[in-house]
């Protein structure tokens, strides 16, 4: 019996998946209760059943005529020099998206004395998020209206950012001794 597993296992190790399974199934048939030899027959049929998939041959289609190809051949170069042509001409008619319209962005002070803090305020209509960028927020993603806590330590700048990392304001929060 023990010879039998031991041969199963060498033919799953040589990948002989028909081998394994026999030698498993003849193993197990002599001590039913073999603690591995009936894990090792189950990794053997999932195997082989994997090898059995990867096997089969995929449909091959039937090759197109040659003037369709040709035709197809000669739209897709028509195409992509339409596109080529069309595509610089749309992104210079529509420029750069254009910034949001009254954004405001200030703080309840804008000079404080060291280990004081203030408070950041914003409004950004018509975008869903904005990005608030200085000490303390490096291109956090903010929504369009709301407030921070800030303590800077020294004179700080404060920018608020659309999604392209383009300013649409800014805040200078000075420390005074």
């Amino acid at each position: 019996m023990e010879a039998l597993y031991q041969e199963g296992k060498a033919a799953l190790t040589a990948r002989d998946w028909e081998t394994a399974i026999k030698k498993f199934e003849a193993a197990l048939a002599l001590e039913p209760g073999h603690p591995d030899a009936a894990a090792r027959l189950a990794e053997a049929k999932t195997r082989a059943e994997e090898a059995q998939r990867l096997r089969k041959k995929p449909v091959a289609l039937p090759a197109a005529p040659a003037r369709r190809t040709w035709i197809w051949v000669v739209a897709g170069v028509i195409g992509v020099i339409l596109l080529a042509i069309l595509i610089p001409r749309i992104i210079q008619q529509l420029g750069p998206a254009p910034a949001p319209e009254e954004v405001a962005f200030w703080a309840d002070h804008e000079v404080i004395a060291p280990g004081e803090c203030t408070v950041l305020h914003w409004e950004v209509p018509g975008v869903e998020k904005a990005i608030l960028h200085g000490p303390g927020f490096d291109y956090v993603q903010i929504p369009p209206a709301g407030d921070r806590k800030v303590c800077p330590e020294e004179t700080a700048f404060y920018e608020l950012k659309n999604l392209d990392r383009e300013v649409i304001a800014s805040v200078v929060i000075q420390v005074h001794q």
